[in-house]
């Protein structure tokens, strides 16, 4: 693979070619579990990126790309199991799938915990905002949803599906200003 850096202060485009795998390696089975991933081949993605992921599961980069394809195969168990054990490192870039398996498996207060771990260490992100705001909602505590979609809404002013949510709950519950 190689990368493009969108860097205006750059005068032309950058390239970078990190040096490829082999063909043995785990990291190369992932790029291609990717590229099946991409073009939504869900079946061989998984199947690639199983083994590639088995023979090194202490790789963070490996865990994150079978926490994609097991997301995308809406395996949320299998995002717990595989994501939980970096989590526990303090590996934060793993609380969006863990936030986003929790609040699929219907823990919504696990999901938010999550969800705010990645905001704290990874910046903010509108679809986290967003879905802080759903599991707010499926709890039942209103006034955080609205703060949530309010925030993303600041961030990112078109959204129009967020607005009619947020003038929806406003109308069911009195918000103080």
């Amino acid at each position: 693979p190689f990368y493009i850096t969108p860097k205006p202060a750059v005068p032309r485009a950058w390239i970078m070619y990190p040096p490829q795998p082999s063909p043995g390696d785990p990291q190369y089975s992932a790029i291609l579990a990717m590229q099946y991933l991409g073009a939504q081949d869900l079946g061989k993605a998984k199947t690639i990126m199983e083994p590639a992921y088995q023979k090194r599961p202490d790789s963070p980069e490996l865990a994150l790309d079978y926490c994609r394809v097991l997301l995308a195969s809406k395996d949320m168990e299998g995002v717990m199991r595989v994501a939980q054990p970096f989590y526990k490192l303090q590996k934060y870039e793993f609380a969006q799938f863990l936030g986003e398996a929790a609040q699929a498996l219907g823990r919504y207060g696990e999901a938010v915990g999550y969800y705010k771990d990645f905001l704290v260490s990874q910046g903010t992100n509108i679809n986290v905002l967003n879905a802080i705001g759903e599991c707010y909602v499926k709890i039942g505590d209103i006034p955080q949803a609205l703060t949530a979609w309010k925030k993303s809404l600041e961030l990112a002013p078109k959204q129009d599906g967020l607005r009619a949510k947020i003038a929806e709950l406003e109308k069911k519950v009195p918000v103080r200003k």
